[in-house]
């Protein structure tokens, strides 16, 4: 008889199952409010499903974000993800981690082959079990014990010689519930030589001091470049069903420096105080994408973080003013489980030969279904046309 997974007292597995609970909530939600279609469909893109769906070692994560490490060459950071094999549609004799990374060299193919990308978590435990890549520095983060990374948003600063990327990082509540996770703190992660190979790779960690819970905004939800300025984005989550939309700044070259960061005010200007960020934009989720088309800045998301729709929204800067959203695609075939739902919607523009390509996840409101049927709990890629996206 094959291995069940892991048992979920893992806090992956909580996640999985308050996400799912959350879900629920916001699916009801949109059924009661109406939606409407999209104006246009997506190409579904199974050459590009078919890079994440393995059989053994990463057999499957969410998250999904995405960096141009360079011409040809991409970071993927996911969050809680199987490791172990997958026989007969299900993962067996496996275990979930907190977060994991691959480098896809994808060149000018599209879609590349599977081959074309390379996986990475941490080392076995005392127990024979995966870890995960990333775990809090105990030099940087003085109560790290008992905490885990859950990955945002990145991008290569090439004028500073660094890849950046976010980290939220959580603790257990000791409830013994659903939601046994609570945000503890967030921090910024830099590596140094992101041109070498992945194994070589030393991820330097900076705690973020100005990442208050008690207000719980996460930053690094969402990053965007505009010549030597970075522009990060981050979720005011007080209201979980109209969250905010924040927005900080700060120079290339400083990026890991705390205090060189400037957050935009209720009067558009850029303040020295975290506390003063004020929305430029609401019903929000928290993963999305921003990037830039032209002479437009584009914004897709899984609307309100747990729906069927995605979400586009545009604007002539970072900072806004963003566009109404308007419905860009329906995920399908959600009907054919009543237990699944979908979200972690967001573009990777540096894959996008023709248009524009996004990701999606499926889940299931049960943990062990989604553990039995590893079809799902992966990406899945879409192309929108390039005459419908702002910007082309």
């Amino acid at each position: 008889m094959a291995s069940h997974p892991s048992h979920p007292s893992h806090p992956s597995h909580r996640r999985a199952h308050g996400i799912a609970s959350l879900a629920s909530v916001y699916t009801l939600s949109m059924l009661l409010a109406g939606c409407s279609a999209p104006t246009y469909d997506g190409t579904h893109l199974h050459g590009w499903d078919a890079i994440f769906d393995r059989t053994d070692g990463w057999t499957g994560a969410d998250a999904a974000y995405s960096v141009e490490l360079g011409p040809g060459r991409s970071l993927f950071l996911f969050g809680d993800t199987w490791i172990g094999p997958v026989r007969d549609g299900r993962h067996v004799d496996a275990t979930m981690v907190n977060n994991t990374v691959a480098v896809l060299d994808h060149g000018d193919a599209d879609p590349p082959s599977p081959a074309a990308a390379r996986f990475a978590w941490g080392p076995n435990d005392a127990a024979g079990k995966a870890t995960a890549w990333l775990t809090p520095d105990p030099q940087v983060f003085r109560d790290a014990e008992g905490s885990w990374f859950w990955p945002g948003a990145g991008v290569r600063l090439p004028d500073a010689g660094l890849l950046a990327f976010f980290v939220a990082r959580l603790k257990r509540r000791g409830d013994d519930s659903v939601f046994d996770f609570r945000p503890v703190d967030s921090g910024i992660v830099l590596v140094d030589d992101p041109d070498a190979p992945l194994d070589e790779w030393r991820p330097r960690q900076i705690r973020l001091p100005f990442a208050h819970p008690e207000r719980q905004v996460t930053w690094g939800v969402g990053m965007a470049v505009d010549g030597g300025r970075v522009w990060v984005y981050g979720i005011d989550d007080r209201d979980p069903q109209a969250k905010a939309l924040l927005i900080a700044q700060v120079g290339a070259v400083d990026i890991g420096a705390p205090a060189a960061w400037r957050f935009r005010n209720s009067d558009g200007i850029w303040s020295a105080e975290p506390a003063a960020a004020a929305p430029i934009a609401h019903d929000i989720a928290n993963e999305l994408s921003v990037h830039r088309e032209g002479e437009r800045w584009v914004m897709l998301y899984s609307e309100n973080g747990f729906s069927d729709r995605v979400l586009l929204r545009d604007a002539p800067a970072p900072d806004g003013p963003w566009s109404r959203p308007r419905t860009v695609y329906r995920v399908p075939d959600l009907d054919a489980d009543a237990q699944h739902f979908t979200y972690a919607a967001k573009a990777h523009p540096q894959l996008s030969r023709d248009g524009l390509i996004f990701s999606y996840v499926v889940n299931s409101l049960d943990f062990f279904t989604m553990a039995g049927d590893a079809r799902i709990y992966r990406p899945r890629f879409v192309r929108l046309p390039a005459d419908e996206i702002p910007g082309r």
